[in-house]
Order: structure tokens, then C-alpha cells, then sequence
């Protein structure tokens, strides 16, 4: 059996830590429009009738700064001639590609989700269990509580679908980088690029996860007010962003690299 090549988790997440600067300096037209839109969306200032333009503007305008984010990561210094426009601001085939690529990977997901789901209602269904109990988390715990075999069945099957659909969302992670760099739409082909890194695209994703929750346990005393969500908007677009895109950019060029020396 061959084993596929591993990539460096310490240096991806290197890479993207130190990225963030750079893919905000060059991508930072973009960004301030997304966080502007994000902005005026938090605050509640704007009229309801006006949240669909702002959710198909902030839509728009997270394409386009996940595009130049990926053409700077990728292609560094040849970003411009891949297409990044004047601060990170451009909509071309890149980005088109991208939506592309989403959707097709959001519907392979939602239909491996829905499937489950319904393997997971059938067996509800069949276990004898009250309709109260199934029909609600509380009543789930409850019978767990209880210690009825059919709800501890149950609730083992509930940690493994979300395992599986876990496992699934990180093999298919690696579809954006490949889109950018491969020019072409890359969607369910991500799953052979993932192949053997999950436990690495995990750990990654923790390690970059950390000082968010340290930072969310930090705002608790702030609730649900609109500066504490602006907080959020922000470290949202000038952090997560930038260096989620850093991260799988680099696993993504280690793989590639890794692949063609074997």
C-alpha cells in the first residue's frame, strides 16, 4: 500500500500566520468593503428592506477578497498577473470559478447530509423510542439520562454522523486553493488532494481556532450588543480570512510538491 506524502502542519500554519499581513496590505480594498458591509449589517442602522443588497454585496465581495487572498498566497508576487485587482478588488474568472466550485461542493455535502439524516430518522423511527423523544435534544438526553440502550444507540449515531460529515468538510477543504491554482474548477476532486492529511487539516484548524475562543471568552461581557458583533465582523475578515487562506494555501503547495517529487 502506497502512503501518500504528508504535509508540514508547523510550517503551513507558519505560513499562515505570517501571511496575514500581506494578504491584508494587498487585498485591502476588498477587505474594508466586506467589513464596512458586514458593518452596517451589525449595527441595525440599515432599513430590513435593505439587508437582501447587503447580503448579495457581502456575498460578492467575499468571492472577491477569497480570491485575491488565494492569488496573493499562491502565486505571490505574479498576483496581479493572475488577475488581483487595485487592492484586492476584482470579479473575473477566478471568482466565478470559485461560486462554481461551492456550490457544487455545498450540494455533494447537503446531499451526504441529508441521506444520513434520514438513515438517522429511520432508525429513530424503528427504535421504539416516544415520539417526545426524538423529536427534541431534551427529550433525547432524558433518555439517555435513563439509560435506555435505544437512546444510547442513538446518540452514538448522532456523534458519528457529525464525525463523518467532520471528516468530510476538511477532505474537501483544499478545493478553493486548488481552484486558484489549477484555474480550472476544482470541486469533488478535492477529496483525492485531502487524501491522508485529515488528521493535519484538523490540527491545523484547532491551532487556529484558539485564540478566537480566547478571544470570544474575553467579549462574553459584551452580549449581544452591535459593537460586540462588529468585534466579531472584524477579526472575522482581517484575521480568519486572511489566515485560513494562508494556512490551506500552504498545505495545499506542500501536497502539490510533495506529489510531484515521488
Amino acid at each position: 500500500m502506497t502512503v501518500k506524502p504528508a504535509f508540514s502542519v508547523i510550517a503551513a500554519l507558519k505560513a499562515a500566520f505570517g501571511f496575514v499581513p500581506t494578504g491584508i496590505a494587498r487585498a485591502w480594498f476588498s477587505l474594508g468593503l466586506l467589513l464596512i458591509v458586514f458593518g452596517l449589517y451589525q449595527s441595525g442602522a440599515v432599513p430590513q428592506a435593505a439587508h437582501p443588497v447587503l447580503l448579495l454585496a457581502s456575498v460578492g465581495l467575499q468571492f472577491a477578497a477569497i480570491g485575491a487572498l488565494y492569488r496573493v498566497a499562491i502565486f505571490g508576487t505574479y498576483a496581479r498577473a493572475e488577475g488581483l485587482g487595485f487592492g484586492g478588488l476584482q470579479f473575473a474568472r477566478t471568482e466565478w470559478r470559485l461560486i462554481g466550485a461551492t456550490l457544487l461542493v455545498g450540494l455533494f455535502w447537503l446531499m451526504v447530509f441529508i441521506t444520513l439524516s434520514l438513515v438517522l430518522a429511520v432508525i429513530m423511527s424503528a427504535s421504539g423510542l416516544g415520539t417526545e423523544t426524538y423529536n427534541s435534544p431534551a427529550g433525547l438526553f432524558q433518555e439517555l439520562r435513563g439509560g435506555q440502550v435505544a437512546g444510547l444507540v442513538i446518540m452514538a449515531l448522532i456523534v458519528l454522523i457529525l464525525c463523518v460529515l467532520g471528516v468530510l468538510s476538511l477532505k474537501l477543504s483544499l478545493y478553493q486553493p486548488a481552484t486558484v491554482a489549477g484555474r480550472q474548477m476544482i470541486s469533488l476532486n478535492a477529496l483525492n488532494l485531502s487524501s491522508g492529511q485529515v488528521i493535519k487539516l484538523l490540527v491545523g484548524y484547532g491551532v487556529i481556532c484558539l485564540p478566537l475562543i480566547v478571544l470570544a471568552y474575553g467579549l462574553q461581557g459584551l452580549g449581544d450588543h452591535w459593537s460586540g458583533r462588529l468585534i466579531d465582523a472584524a477579526i472575522g475578515v482581517l484575521f480568519v480570512l486572511p489566515v485560513t487562506v494562508g494556512f490551506l494555501s500552504s498545505a495545499y503547495k506542500q501536497i502539490m510538491d510533495l506529489r510531484a517529487s515521488h
